[in-house]
Formats: structure tokens, sequence, C-alpha cells
């Protein structure tokens, strides 16, 4: 990738230069934007469209939340699709991609352009966007096109990336590196514009992303930020809002937890209805009877109708879609005072408020040994939290407090997330780093490789992976050969592993000790069903907030939890697996689990398991391994699902498999209703999704969202039976996914 240069902002604009009928912007989009009362571009939106946004130029725009970096992205797309090419939008998140693509919608539905959404279904096949000028998409859908590469994808020419800052998130961080080296070996010609919030090493991120580099810290409104002692968080946030909502101001608070959130909603509603005008009483009452759709509504929307009327809501996975959008058009709208959420509202979703409130963002706990350990939340998603302050154009100030329980935990949570210029708090921000060097992501990639018609030659693969931004933050520190093995894991005794992760040392007597630890996990909240012990394969099920999926394989270590698993570090779900395995059945325990943890090599694995084939020195992906890429599983779901398949006799067996791979797939933790509920949806079709929510207890928002994932994960168990074979099963789960097709389309 080219390397690129900062664009400084070293001369003052002219008033001029400044108009938005400057820089080549299109005819009709300048009129449409003096029609909307914007007739001067902001300082960042001036300084990337002299930087050639509209030039063809690649650019990152790196800037604080509300500074005007979506307009920067629209007048690229909107350049390219008006001039006959296609334009994407890639997003972070399926609800963020839903309000982009009605607000496209809505603000340019005169315009001579098609406007698409595609945020799911992998066996969907890609001519949904042929005809469509610009589409809005998600990471992961973006990722799964590349793969199938249709014959139109060369028409495409901008992908604007927003919240491109995400490359250092666990779960969508390495699809998205890996589709934007992809991205650039089949499309070097497509402008690339990357939209992220403020980090600490943008320079670095543009210089891999191959871009100019266009950097503000310059907020349209400014922030104020505090860090305030407050031993009842309660009594302090109920005298900030009742400060605020009097001068006329909206509050956003950031909770801990969904119970959080709402608890402290519920609290806050009789500070704030005194202080509601009657026709916002009035307005709000009828926002409160839309909240509840049918007689049969679930009790979450019932306790959200039962908020609004006060003017207080809370906003989080657990309401349905339409819910949280009922939500955010009365927080828009200025009827809705106060939303007490999760992290629902942190990403992109437009509900400023003149203050922000986070609660603890510093979490303290207390190890096993008395010690004290903090835990901070990344630095970028505080800010990004915090940015949420401030309405452009409507507040002069925006104002962000961090509460802490104490003056010491206020000094750290200060030291971590502030440093101070001339006596005033400025955000410190963390770096963007890679989360690709992780044996399940490497796996995938590779086979990815593999699955193209030509193959992959060890050459091509090592090329691929130099493009990567792991590569680009390591090689200088990293010698080759760590690229060429690309991971291995080393043997341990499983004896000595169970010491080292307790940080104690052991000896042969010690293995009693290790017994009785794990009757105390039994035993205690930390529970451990043992569901597979075979000569090569320990398998179980570990509660420790939430149940996670844990096995120990021939092919290595695996958790649905998805950290990393070597034999330095294994996650608390395995550590605890491995516990109750060796107190079970030590002598598969000491045969199974160092086999597990040996030394392995990516491409090995791979062919071992039958996913790649190498012929003349190249790799290619099996019948088996190209299928696995067309259903977007990771190659250790896909290999779990395999042998899980021979157990699938019947519905229930089925849905209990789609549910272990999900756990295996991803990082949800399921609550045992929503479980069951995905089981009644099939078996009860004349129950709508409400009433299931309420009979088994289950948030409707996790029913709604499980549906989408189980649709995916349900067609993949079903091809995955065909390929093997097991027609009977696949015959047995083409009805289920079906079912839930048409429960998920009733939504």
């Amino acid at each position: 990738m080219t390397r690129p240069q900062t664009i400084p902002a070293d001369a003052e604009p002219t008033p001029a230069a400044t108009d938005v009928t400057s820089f080549g912007i299109p005819t009709e989009v300048a009129r449409l934007l003096v029609q909307e009362g914007i007739r001067v571009l902001r300082s960042i939106q001036f300084e990337a469209l002299r930087a050639g946004a509209l030039r063809d130029v690649n650019l990152l725009v790196c800037s604080p939340c509300g500074s005007g970096k979506t307009l920067v992205g629209e007048l690229v797309i909107l350049r390219h699709a008006l001039a006959g090419r296609k334009a994407f939008l890639l997003v972070p998140l399926r609800a963020l991609a839903n309000e982009k693509y009605l607000r496209l919608q809505s603000r340019y539905r005169h315009f001579p352009i098609t406007i698409a959404i595609s945020t799911g279904d992998y066996a969907a096949e890609p001519k949904d966007l042929e005809k469509a000028d610009v589409a809005v998409l998600t990471y992961e859908r973006f990722d799964w096109l590349l793969r199938a590469d249709p014959p139109w994808l060369g028409q495409i020419g901008a992908i604007v990336i927003d919240e491109v800052h995400n490359l250092g998130a666990m779960n969508r961080g390495p699809r998205l590196e890996s589709a934007i080296v992809r991205l650039r070996q089949r499309l070097p010609s497509v402008q690339l514009v990357g939209l992220s919030g403020t980090i600490a090493n943008p320079q670095e991120l543009a210089d891999w992303l191959g871009c100019q580099l266009v950097y503000s810290e310059e907020r349209p409104v400014e922030l104020r930020y505090r860090v305030l002692v407050a031993p009842d968080a309660t009594q302090t946030i109920a005298r900030l809002v009742r400060a605020t909502i009097r001068r006329d101001g909206q509050v956003l608070v950031f909770a801990t937890s969904r119970r959080e959130a709402e608890r402290l909603s519920l609290a806050l509603a009789n500070v704030v209805l005194p202080l509601l005008r009657p026709e916002e009483r009035q307005a709000l009452a009828e926002q409160g009877a839309l909240a509840v759709v049918d007689g049969e509504s679930p009790p979450i929307q019932e306790r959200l109708a039962a908020r609004l009327q006060y003017g207080v809501a809370f906003h989080h996975a657990g309401l349905d879609a339409v819910s949280r959008a009922l939500v955010e058009e009365a927080f828009r709208r200025r009827l809705l005072k106060v939303i007490c959420c999760t992290t629902t509202l942190e990403a992109g979703i437009n509900t400023p408020a003149r203050l922000v409130i986070l609660m603890e963002p510093l979490f303290v706990r207390r190890s096993e040994t008395g010690d004290t350990k903090f835990t901070y939340m990344d630095a970028n998603r505080v800010h990004q939290i915090l940015g949420r302050a401030g309405r452009p154009g409507q507040e002069a100030l925006g104002f962000a407090i961090l509460l802490a329980a104490n003056a010491a935990e206020a000094e750290r949570i200060s030291d971590h997330y502030f440093v101070r210029v001339n006596g005033k708090a400025v955000a410190r921000y963390d770096p963007v780093g890679s989360q690709l060097f992780v044996p399940q992501v490497l796996q995938e990639q590779v086979l990815v490789l593999a699955a193209r018609a030509e193959g992959a030659s060890l050459e091509e693969i090592r090329a691929f992976f130099e493009e990567t931004h792991w590569w680009y933050q390591e090689h200088q520190h990293r010698p080759r050969q760590t690229l060429d093995q690309l991971l291995r894991i080393g043997s341990v005794d499983v004896d000595a592993l169970l010491a080292r992760q307790s940080g104690k040392p052991m000896t042969g007597a010690d293995v009693t000790q290790t017994s009785s630890e794990a009757e105390d996990i039994i035993a205690g909240e930390q529970r451990v069903e043992l569901t597979v012990l075979a000569p090569d394969k320990i398998e179980g099920r570990v509660q420790q907030r939430g149940w996670h999926t844990c096995a120990f394989t021939a092919s290595g270590p695996v958790c649905s939890c998805q950290q990393l698993a070597s034999s330095a570090e294994l996650c608390s779900h395995l550590t605890i697996l491995a516990r109750s395995a060796l107190h079970e059945a030590p002598q598969y325990a000491r045969e199974i689990i160092p086999r597990s943890l040996k030394e392995d090599f990516i491409l090995d694995y791979l062919e071992r398991h039958g996913l790649v084939t190498q012929r003349e020195g190249r790799f290619f992906a099996t019948s088996f391994g190209r299928l696995v890429v067309r259903l977007y599983v990771r190659p250790a779901t896909a290999l779990w699902i395999r042998s899980r398949i021979p157990a699938i006799t019947t519905t229930s067996s089925f849905i209990d498999s789609v549910v272990q791979a999900l756990r295996f797939e991803g990082d949800s933790v399921l609550d045992a209703g929503v479980v069951r509920g995905l089981q009644r949806l099939v078996n009860s079709p004349e129950m709508s999704l409400a009433a299931v929510s309420r009979l088994e207890k289950a948030e409707i928002g996790d029913l709604e969202s499980l549906l989408q994932t189980a649709i995916w994960l349900g067609g993949a168990v079903v091809s995955l039976a065909r390929m093997a074979g097991f027609e009977e099963a696949a015959i047995l789960g083409e009805p289920v996914v079906a079912a839930w097709q048409t429960r998920a389309a009733e939504r």
C-alpha cells in the first residue's frame, strides 16, 4: 500500500472556500444542502474536500463525534453514484445500518439513484445488490461479498468505512481487516474513505490503509469533562438530571447492565415528571400507548410504556427493534428527557444530548488472594460514549461526566482517560491494534485464500498476511519465521498448565488439591457439565457469567468466548473444564489435553481435517472447505457441527446443535428462556414472538436477534449435514429453519 501524507490544517479557509458549492460538490447535492440550511462547511469537511475527497483520493477522516464526518462520507458516495458507479457504506452493526439506510433513503429520495441495504443471510446470492447504486452493508456482509466475488464487483467506485477504528475490536475487527486487504488486492483503484473517532495512532492507521490523514480534535460544540465522586450514584444522577432538564437539556446515562438501566430509569421517573410541560405529558402518553403493540405484549414493552409517560426510557438489546426506534425518535423530538442505556447507543445512533453520564468506567475486583485488580473500559469506547454530549447547532456546550465510587477511584479514572493541558482535561485515547493473530481467525483467513478458484501458494499466503494491519504493526518486532509459521502452540503437561493458570507451583502431590478445587467449582456458582468424553475429545459446558461451550480436541482447544487458547494462557472456561476433567477422568485429561495443545501449523490443521488439499505446490480448498467459506462459519465451528451431525435425530437435538454452534461461533451468552423460546417458535406456530417472550420470560429483543443468527447457523447445519451424507438430519432441520424464517418475517 502506498504511503500517504497527512493533510495539514495550516491555512484558514476563506468564506468562499467553505461554501457548499465549492470543491466540485454535485450541483443537485449542493442545492439540497442549502435547502436544509447547510451553507458553510465545517472545519473537518473543508479539510477533507480540500484533500481530495471528491477527486478519488483515499482518506482517513479522524475527528470527534458530531464534527461532520458523516457528510464527507455521503458526498463521496453520492459523487460516485451519480456518475454511474456503485458506492458502498460499511458499518459495524445492523441497527446502525438500518439508521444509515433510512437516512439516505429519506434525504436523497428525489435523486436518480437506487439505495439498498444488505446486512444478513449469508446463504443468499449477491444479486440483491446488482442493481443498487448505493448500498449500506455491515462489515461481515461486505467480507462475505468479497468472498462471493460477483461479476459486477468491478463496478464499485468507492467504499466508505464508518467507525473504521473497529479494526481493533476482538470480534468484528479481524474480518474487517482481512476484507480491506482483499479489497485492495481485488479492486486496487477503488476510492477508500475511512471515518473514525479520535484515536491514539491515526497516522499509523492511515499509513496502513494507504490513505491521506485528515485529522482534527476540534468539535463544533465544546465538550467539558468531569469525574465526580458519587458514593450514592442514583442520588447524584438525579441531581444532575434535574439541573439539566430545568435548562431545557436532555441526558443520556450509560449504565453497567440492562438491569441497572431499567432500575435507574424507574428511579428517575418521579424526578423528571414534575419538570414536564402539559403538552409534553400528553405526547408522551401517546408514545407509551405505541410502545404496547398488542394485548399480549411482553413485559419489557409494558415496563417501557410505563416509563415513557414520565419522560424517561431505557434502551438495551432486550428491547425489540421497533421499541428501540420509538425511544430514539422520541428523544430526537425532545419529548424524552432521559434515556438510561447500555452500549446499544454507543456507536453511531443519532441521539445527542447536552449531558452524558457514564457509570463505572473502572471496574474494581478482588482476586482470591485479596489483591485488588482494576479493569478499565477501552478509552476509545469511553470517549465515543462521552462524545454523544453536545448537539451541533442547538447546544453551546456539552457536558460529559464519569462517576467514581471514591476519591482514589476518581483519580485513577482521571489519570487513565485524560491528560491535563493548561489545567484543562483533554481526552487520552488508545491506539487501534490488530486482533488478527488468533488461531481461529488465521484458520479462517487461510481457508478463504485457498477457496479461490486458483488456490493459493505459500508465497501468496505470505503476501496476504504481509498486507495486514497486524503485520504492519509487528513486522519490525517479529522475525519472518513467525509469519511463515503463522502460529505455533507449545506442548505442556496438563498439571503444569493448571498450576500456571492458578499462579502457584504444583507437584505430583498437588493433584488432590486440584481435584478439591474442581469439586468446589462444581458445587459453587461455576458449574461444569461434561458432555463428551472420548479418546480424542473432551467437551463440556461451563457456567461462569453465562454458559460457555468448551472442548479439547486433537485439532486444538476451543471455547465459545473466543479468547486466545495457547499453552501459556487458556481462558478461564477451558481452565475450569480441564480441572473438572482432571478430577472426573484423569486418564482422559492427561492424554487428550496435552495433545490438544501441541505444536500445530495452520495449513497442517486445515489439511488434516479435510478443508484444504495440496497439489503441485498450491493449496486448494476441498468441496467441504469451499462450503465452509460460503456458509461464513469458522472452520472450528464447521468441524464441531460435522462431528455433531450423527447425534441429530430429533427437532430438539437439531435446535440444541444450532445453539451450541452459536456458542462456538460467537460470544453470545444465551439465557435459558431465550433458548426455550427458539424451540417454542417452531413447536407453537400459532404463538406470536411477543407471546413466546412472555411465556418463556425471555426478552423479545434477544429472541428477535437470535432468530436471525439461528436462521444462518441452522442453514449451515443443514448444508453440512447434507454434504456429510446425513440426509435425514438435513430433512429434519429444513422445516425448523423455514419456521424461523417465517417468524422473522412477521417482525
